[in-house]
């Protein structure tokens, strides 16, 4: 990756532009999306609206229609639910932590 740019619309969704090392195809990203896929981040592959994204524990939820790919310019629109993604992140660092 060379470059990121995140624009927030809200506090429901993201939009992100990066510009890749090395040319790539929209297979390959949901290839790679799919490989990553967690308790952190979810592809969806519905169409969904910001209400859907209510209460979501994913720190980002990247729905494939909004998945560009040209040349190596990738640019992703991801959904999420700010506090309460947040809110999950630190209840995954508490419970790893040694007490």
């Amino acid at each position: 990756m060379k470059k990121l740019a995140i624009f927030r619309a809200g506090d429901i969704s993201a939009d992100m532009s990066v510009a890749l090392s090395k040319e790539s195809s929209k297979s390959e990203i949901i290839e790679l999306l799919n490989q990553i896929v967690s308790q952190v981040v979810s592809l969806n592959t519905e169409d969904i609206i910001s209400i859907d994204c209510r209460k979501s524990s994913f720190s980002s939820i990247v729905e494939k229609r909004w998945v560009t790919v040209e040349g190596n310019k990738l640019k992703l629109i991801t959904w999420y639910d700010n506090e309460w993604g947040y809110c999950s992140r630190v209840i995954d660092l508490i419970s790893r932590m040694d007490f």
